[in-house]
C-alpha cells in the first residue's frame, strides 16, 4: 500500500456538519485506515473548529488538490462532493490509472448506494480489500460529459449520475434558494444514521417538489437523441441518467446500468400537475415507467449522444447530480469504461 491516498473530506456535508459526528470521524478514519501509509487529507476549510489531522492541507476550491500526485481518491461526502471532484479530474490526461472510493455521508448518497455501499463501515471494508489489491472490489464506470451553453460560452462539466431539467432543476434551485435555510437546519440535526439521513433528504427534495408543482411552467425543448430531433413541448420533466435513482432514492431511470456504456433517458411531457404529483409518487418505486406522457429509453436504445435546447431562448435550470447549473442548452456524452471505482459486489 505505497501509493499515495488523498482523501477529500467536505466538510459542509449533511453528516459532517456537526461537531460531534467530525469528532467521531476522525476516530474511524484512523480505526480504519490506519495501514496506509502515504495519505494526505484534503479537508475543507472552515474559519472556526479547524482540527489537524496528520498530514493535512486544507481547501477552499477543487483547484487546491493536486489530482497527478495521488492514485487513490477517497470522498468523505455526498453527491455533490462526488460532483465537485470530478471537476477535478478534468485536468488529467487519463483516468485510467485513478481509482475513486467513497464513503457517505450526504443526504442522498444515490451513488453510493448504487454502488452497494449504504453505510461508512462498508466502505471502509470495501476501500481496504481495494486498495489492498483485490480487484474484486473494484469495477470501470461510465462518467458523462456534459457542456453547457449560454451567453456565448461553453463550460464542460464531468458527472456521474443524474442530470435533471424542468422540474428537476426548479427544485433543485428552490433548494438552493428559498429552502436552503430550513434545508441546513434539518441537516445539521440529522446525525450519523444513513438510513435516517436518505429518508430526509427525501421529505426536504419532496417539500420542494410540492413547492415547484404549484409555480413550475413547462418548457418546450429541441432534443437530439443519437442524432434524431425531436420537439417536445410542455415539458414537465427530462432526466438523463446512468444511476437508477436520484433525489434520495426516486427510481426515475430505474432500468440505468453505471457501467453498459449508455445512458437512460425519461421524458415526462404535456401532463397536468395533478397528475404530476401522481407519477412522481410512483418514481418512488420506479412504477412512472409506461404511464402516460411518460417516455423512457434504456440500454437497449444504444443512447450515447444527447442534447438539449430551450426553444423560447431562455435560460433552463438543471441539476448534475445534485449541483444547480443553468444553460440555453446542454449537450450530454457518455464516456464508457472511464475511472475505476470501489464498489460493493456483495
Amino acid at each position: 500500500m505505497t501509493e499515495s491516498t488523498a482523501f477529500i473530506i467536505n466538510r459542509r456535508a449533511s453528516g459532517l456538519k456537526k461537531e460531534e459526528n467530525w469528532e467521531k470521524t476522525k476516530i474511524f478514519l484512523k480505526k480504519n485506515f490506519n495501514q496506509l501509509t502515504n495519505i494526505t487529507y484534503y479537508v475543507e476549510k472552515k474559519p472556526e473548529n479547524i482540527i489537524k489531522l496528520n498530514n493535512t492541507i486544507y481547501y477552499k476550491d477543487i483547484n487546491d488538490i493536486n489530482f497527478k500526485s495521488h492514485k487513490n481518491f477517497i470522498i468523505l461526502g455526498g453527491d455533490g462532493t462526488i460532483q465537485v471532484t470530478l471537476q477535478g479530474f478534468k485536468k488529467l490526461e487519463s483516468l485510467e490509472e485513478k481509482i475513486l472510493g467513497i464513503i457517505p455521508y450526504g443526504a442522498g448518497d444515490d451513488i453510493s448506494n448504487e454502488l452497494n455501499i449504504s453505510n461508512k463501515e462498508i466502505a471502509a471494508n470495501c476501500i481496504n480489500n481495494a486498495l489492498s489489491g483485490n480487484n474484486n472490489y473494484i469495477k470501470r464506470v461510465d462518467i458523462g460529459k456534459a457542456i453547457l451553453l449560454k451567453d456565448n460560452t461553453k463550460k464542460k462539466l464531468y458527472f456521474l449520475g443524474d442530470v435533471g431539467i424542468g422540474i428537476d432543476g426548479d427544485i433543485i434551485k428552490r433548494l438552493e434558494h428559498e429552502l436552503k435555510p430550513v434545508k441546513n437546519i434539518v441537516s445539521y440535526f440529522r446525525g450519523e444514521n444513513s438510513k435516517f439521513m436518505q429518508n430526509i433528504g427525501k421529505i426536504i427534495y419532496n417539500i420542494s417538489t410540492l413547492y415547484s408543482l404549484v409555480t413550475y411552467k413547462p418548457r418546450n425543448y429541441l432534443v437530439k437523441i443519437n442524432g434524431n430531433s425531436t420537439t417536445y413541448k410542455g415539458v414537465f420533466s427530462f432526466n438523463v441518467s446512468n444511476v437508477k435513482t436520484c433525489g434520495g432514492g426516486i427510481k426515475i431511470c430505474p432500468d440505468a446500468e453505471i457501467d453498459n456504456g449508455y445512458f437512460d433517458v425519461c421524458i415526462i411531457e404535456e401532463i397536468s400537475k395533478l397528475y404530476g404529483i401522481s407519477l412522481l409518487l410512483k418514481a418512488n418505486k420506479g412504477q412512472h415507467i409506461g404511464k402516460q406522457g411518460v417516455e423512457y429509453y434504456n440500454k437497449k436504445h444504444r443512447i450515447k449522444i444527447v442534447s438539449v435546447e430551450s426553444l423560447d431562448n431562455r435560460l433552463f435550470d438543471l441539476h448534475l447530480s445534485g449541483e444547480y447549473e443553468n444553460a440555453e442548452k446542454i449537450v450530454f456524452n457518455i464516456i464508457p469504461k472511464a475511472l475505476n471505482i470501489i464498489y460493493n459486489p456483495c
